[in-house]
């Protein structure tokens, strides 16, 4: 993923730790919203206290709908990376798509 490589390794680093520790708390982080279909919507918590919509979308594209300061131009956040691991699809999310 492109995205990557224009942010500071700290800033990785940084998302990288985020994600582990939601996919670490599990369901009590990140729960498929009810009635999910077409494109599977996740509920994730934050540290601003306000969850965050996911929707997976064709092709395993994992994609955040708040304005995660590290989303800003770059199309990655922890919470679509902790996502992607939750279903199994790390590896393709850092794929270009």
């Amino acid at each position: 993923m492109k995205a990557l490589k224009t942010l500071p390794a700290e800033a990785v680093q940084v998302m990288l730790t985020k994600a582990t520790k939601l996919v670490q708390k599990g369901t009590s982080a990140i729960v498929q919203a009810p009635g999910a279909n077409a494109e599977t919507i996740f509920i994730v918590e934050s540290s601003s206290g306000k969850p965050h919509l996911l929707t997976v979308k064709k092709r395993e594209k994992v994609e955040c709908h708040f304005e995660c300061v590290t989303l800003r131009g770059k199309q990655i956040c922890s919470h679509a990376i902790a996502v992607a691991e939750q279903i199994g699809k790390l590896e393709s999310f850092f794929e270009p798509h």
